[in-house]
């Protein structure tokens, strides 16, 4: 008989990692390469790897707040097995969204 796994539930994450300018290139050049392909994406950010589907959908973001300024590629998809326990999406991340930006990482941004 087959023995069933049952994966934990990944916790909430939210973090920046910064990269010397050389290796960012190497991965927007990967990734650049791979979402024309049509391909799944699989990168390590952080210690962890992560697998982004082809059907990943993915946006620009520009935030201003006290004096810096900030853009962030985005790439946002569902992560079909958590999907049943998650909570629900703030947006779709079809659309433009805006958000309230918070202090939470300004201090932290290698600025």
């Amino acid at each position: 008989m087959k023995k069933k796994t049952t994966r934990r539930r990944k916790p909430d994450r939210d973090l920046e990692k910064v990269y010397p300018k050389g290796r960012f290139i190497a991965k927007l050049r990967r990734l650049a390469d791979i979402l024309e392909a049509g391909r799944p994406f699989l990168i390590q950010i952080a210690g962890e790897r992560l697998y982004i589907p082809k059907t990943a959908v993915v946006n620009i973001e520009h935030e201003r707040e006290g004096g810096w300024e900030e853009v962030e590629f985005q790439i946002k998809w569902r992560n079909e097995e958590e999907a049943a326990v998650a909570k629900p999406r703030r947006t779709s991340p079809k659309g433009v969204r805006r958000r309230a930006t918070s202090s939470k990482t300004r201090g932290s941004k290698g600025r």
